[in-house]
């Protein structure tokens, strides 16, 4: 368990107090006693360290008093200082080789599991930033618009999101928080899991891949099912460990799932030899939305499914099949729809703003 108020360690680099905290997972270099060790660091080099995503805000005790910090990764200042902060750099690489001989003082500073704060939204540590996630009634995740902003350094801000997403991947949603419900603008979680959204922010590419290799996963775990989004045009993503599978609902709500997906959850290299020995009531094509515009898939219905599992001798084959009949079925079957139990928030459209939006 991560404690819940530190005790820092108290270093001195060329007459300059600077405090680290020791952990099982690190040393842990208080932010702001970097920049005064660093003397009077470039602009350039305080926007990459306001950028570190290796960092945490932890409660340090000083005598009797307490107070937050923002502290900063050891292997995290090796990345960014540069020959700029050389000599501060080479001075931390020494006191970190003492400190390896030396059990750690406490815990792990980083607490990699998201708090859920309500059924439907759950809280993740981008840094020392907390980013929420929320869903909706059909399970989409969404974003909180000033989270985001926080996470890159203030530099986009609410109104900004308007240019890098369309209307319909933005809204309004009402959260359960401690000092009661409020009004949040959110986006869609999947739509900024995208490079190219962010790619004008510094900084931002890499918080996209965060948000696609380390929130998506998690929220399929914890929104429960395997369900990760249910997209615009109606289809649904789920994640076999880290392989998408996109399914969609026919005209008589059963299932059809993306053939190329299958085959991928089965370790299969060619999906048409699998569409081949398939009977033709278990194959149809599908038309979804993708970020290059509508395609066309080849689908198999659940009959043609487990057809391509009985037939396949792949060591994954029965894993996924598992998979499928206690996890993605039960999803869609529980309701006839792609639904999450659990409350649920209403996204309101853009254009219908509250009365007071609350920041």
């Amino acid at each position: 368990m991560k404690p819940v108020s530190w005790t820092p360690l108290a270093f001195e680099f060329d007459g300059k107090p600077v405090r680290g905290v020791h952990g099982r997972d690190g040393v842990w270099w208080v932010g702001r006693d970097v920049v005064g060790g660093l003397g009077d660091p470039s602009d350039e080099l305080r926007i990459r360290l306001a950028g570190v995503s290796q960092k945490c805000a932890l409660l340090l005790r000083d005598g009797n008093r307490m107070q937050a910090e923002t502290v900063i990764r050891d292997d995290a200042l090796i990345r960014v200082l540069g020959e700029e902060g050389k000599a501060f750099l080479e001075w931390t690489l020494l006191v970190c080789r003492q400190l390896a001989n030396r059990p750690a003082d406490q815990g792990s500073v980083v607490n990699a599991e998201p708090t859920r704060i309500s059924p439907s939204a759950l809280v993740f540590n981008y840094g020392s930033q907390p980013v929420r996630v929320t869903l909706d009634e059909a399970g989409r995740p969404w974003l909180v618009v000033t989270d985001v902003a926080e996470a890159l350094t203030h530099r986009l801000i609410g109104v900004d999101m308007a240019w890098l997403l369309d209307e319909q991947d933005q809204g309004w949603a009402t959260l359960e928080t401690p000092g009661g419900n409020q009004v949040r603008r959110v986006v869609r979680l999947d739509a900024m899991c995208d490079p190219a959204r962010l790619a004008q922010e510094p900084y931002g590419e890499v918080f996209s891949r965060w948000l696609a290799k380390e929130v998506l996963p998690r929220v399929k775990l914890e929104a429960g099912r395997g369900l990760v989004a249910q997209e615009s045009d109606g289809s649904a993503l789920f994640l076999f460990g880290d392989l998408p599978v996109r399914v969609a609902l026919g005209e008589d709500g059963e299932p059809w799932f993306v053939a190329a997906d299958v085959c991928d959850g089965l370790g299969i290299d060619n999906h048409r030899n699998v569409l081949a020995r398939l009977d033709g009531d278990e194959k149809d094509v599908h038309r979804m939305d993708t970020l290059g515009g509508p395609q066309e898939f080849a689908v198999i219905n659940e009959s043609g499914l487990y057809h391509a599992i009985f037939t396949s001798n792949k060591p994954m084959a029965q894993q996924f099949r598992r998979w499928v009949t206690h996890e993605v079925l039960p999803t869609i079957r529980r309701t006839g729809s792609y639904s999450v139990p659990g409350d649920k928030p209403r996204i309101l459209p853009l254009d219908q703003r509250p009365h007071k939006e609350m920041k």
